[in-house]
């Protein structure tokens, strides 16, 4: 079944674009010892693949139209002529911490399915698709790991997994965002410091998208 389910799904997206994207689990100390293989370390399949995301196209014109991208590892230096060199492929982190799939109304965000593989597999056998696993990008902060982009989620019925794309930050942004809505498009002196710092604390090339 697990075999005619995978072929299908090629069928259905043969016509669809697709980016390989790469996907490895946080190392996070959650007081539970991790089962380890021969090499020491945590040896489950599911815990760092690469697969396929597929990219829906507009039936009408043919195309895709995004709203957020994945950002780069670094933080972008006005300064430099130069462009560090990166991977083709991007490298999602995710981390297995259990949070509530967050969305505003009439607000974009992406949905991206996932290809099958150990990652999906694993998701789905929890059952719980009422449960989102947050994914980062190394490198994309000021500092450090930088902060959630979107998350990893199994849809309604438990069938498939989708990557959700969010702001930069999302937690935070949408949380602005849905005061900003609250207060009918009419945001207080704090609301616009924040709003400032919260821009200031994201990479710039996010800022078009949100304009």
């Amino acid at each position: 079944m697990d075999t005619l389910q995978t072929i299908g799904q090629k069928v259905a997206f043969q016509s669809s674009a697709g980016v390989v994207v790469n996907f490895e689990k946080l190392n996070e100390k959650n007081g539970v010892r991790p089962e380890l293989g021969a090499n020491g370390h945590d040896a489950k399949p599911w815990h760092k693949t690469k697969g396929m995301v597929f990219v829906r196209t507009n039936y009408k014109t043919g195309s895709f139209h995004g709203y957020w991208p994945i950002p780069e590892g670094y933080w972008p230096d006005p300064m430099d002529a130069n462009l560090p060199s990166r991977s083709a492929q991007p490298v999602l982190k995710f981390s297995t911490k259990d949070v509530k799939p967050v969305v505003l109304p009439n607000f974009a965000f992406d949905k991206l399915e996932l290809e099958t593989s150990p990652l999906t597999v694993a998701m789905l056998e929890r059952k719980r698709p009422d449960i989102a696993w947050q994914v980062f990008v190394d490198g994309s902060g000021f500092v450090g790991m930088g902060k959630p982009i979107g998350y990893l989620k199994p849809s309604t019925d438990n069938k498939i997994v989708n990557l959700i794309l969010h702001p930069y930050d999302y937690e935070v942004a949408l949380h602005l965002i849905d005061d900003l809505f609250q207060s009918q498009m009419n945001p207080s002196a704090q609301w616009k410091i924040s709003w400032e710092e919260y821009l200031k604390s994201i990479p710039n090339y996010y800022i078009p998208h949100l304009r």
